[in-house]
């Protein structure tokens, strides 16, 4: 045990920079889908955004964009080049939530902050490690390049789907 007026341990500036750009890159992206789904859904972005707002999850979010996409008649390779990139905007948002919703312990022993994920879909799993801003800095132009591909293959479905 440490003695009792031993430091509390602090987490580096890097970390907390890093949390707050994939926040913010991660919202950009979320808010460019959520008005791309007022456009298939054919009403005014104001609207479409009370709608999107009641759907919480990024699943769900993909989920309806990939069904209206299916309704208005989407070409076949433009689906599919779509519902690639949403496998991978799925991967990125579950990397997003562990680190911005990621539980923190704090080893007392030696006064080091972890961070710890916890998964039980399938069996139950613990990963402890210390925090550490680099897979932080490296998820930000992952989710730019996301948001860049996402953009540029909406512009040229947008204009192929039935009306």
């Amino acid at each position: 045990m440490p003695p009792e007026n031993a430091a509390f341990p602090s987490v580096s500036d890097d970390y907390y920079i890093a949390i707050g750009k994939v926040a913010m890159q991660w919202a950009v992206f979320q808010a460019i889908v959520d008005e791309s789904i007022a456009v298939l859904a054919k009403v005014d972005t104001e609207s479409g955004l009370c709608l999107t707002a009641q759907i919480i999850s990024m699943p769900g979010k993909i989920s309806t964009l990939l069904s209206l996409l299916h309704k208005r008649k989407c070409p076949g390779d433009l689906f599919r080049k779509m519902t690639k990139l949403m496998s991978v905007a799925q991967r990125y948002s579950t990397a997003r939530n562990a680190i911005i919703h990621g539980v923190l312990r704090v080893n007392l022993q030696d006064r080091v902050v972890l961070r710890q994920n916890v998964s039980a879909r399938s069996k139950f799993v613990v990963i402890r490690q210390e925090v550490d801003p680099k897979p932080l800095q490296e998820l930000v132009p992952k989710i730019e390049k996301l948001t860049n591909d996402f953009l540029q293959l909406f512009s040229v479905l947008r204009h192929r789907l039935v009306p």
